[in-house]
């Protein structure tokens, strides 16, 4: 009956004891990010043709078009009720037309840059891909061997998401842009009466905290 009693008393000890360390043991907060707001970076290369047109009454219209390649960077929100993207591109002018006549560039160091800025809309397509609609502000910086051209306008980006992986993502875009070409010394010194250009880019996106819910790799899409 001792001997019972004492068992008795060690397990009583032992659940009160274990009780208390379970007890003591803080509770782990789980962060809900779900709300927040995120920012996805993209990255790629970018190739453009700028047209510029001179409208002349008593001789052929003057066209200038300039095919360039270069790089890009986009940071775009995420998770707010209107998301927003901003890009910047660099380019290097490899072509130049004057009035379909090739010219050459007299300088080494010519280049080119554009930024353009505005609210972005994401649609799914069918768990296949996603559908980028951003109407944006344009503005453009070149330099050629006589003059630096100055040039804002609209435009509008038109792209597809391709979810590879849960975190990683295959961008390709297009964009198109018409622009008053003459600001500052433009006006006197080259006017144009019409300004507009394409450009096409592939790029990517590595993102974290923002996964893709469908992708090709690693997941049935058709779940």
């Amino acid at each position: 009956m001792i001997k019972t009693k004492k068992l008795l008393s060690i397990v009583l000890l032992s659940l009160v004891a274990a009780s208390g360390i379970f007890a003591a043991e803080p509770v782990k907060e789980v962060k809900d990010d779900s709300a927040k707001m995120h920012l996805l970076h993209n990255w790629g290369f970018s190739w453009a043709r700028v047209t510029r047109l001179k409208i002349n009454k008593d001789r052929s219209n003057f066209v200038w078009q300039d095919d360039m390649v270069g790089a890009y960077y986009a940071i775009q929100t995420d998770n707010l009720p209107v998301n927003f993207i901003a890009k910047v591109s660099a380019y290097y002018p490899y072509h130049i037309e004057f009035n379909q006549v090739t010219q050459i560039s007299k300088q080494v160091l010519v280049y080119a840059f554009d930024f353009n800025a505005g609210p972005i809309w994401t649609i799914p397509l069918w768990k296949i891909a996603r559908l980028d609609l951003a109407p944006v502000v344009n503005f453009r910086y070149q330099m050629d061997d006589f003059y630096n051209h100055f040039e804002l306008g609209l435009g509008g980006i038109v792209g597809f998401e391709f979810p590879v992986s849960h975190h990683f993502s295959v961008l390709l875009n297009g964009e198109f842009t018409y622009d008053y070409g003459n600001l500052g010394k433009n006006k006197i010194s080259r006017p144009y009466d019409h300004v507009w250009s394409y450009q096409a880019q592939l790029g990517f996106r590595i993102s974290k905290k923002v996964p893709n819910d469908f992708y090709y790799f690693g997941y049935k899409i058709l779940n």
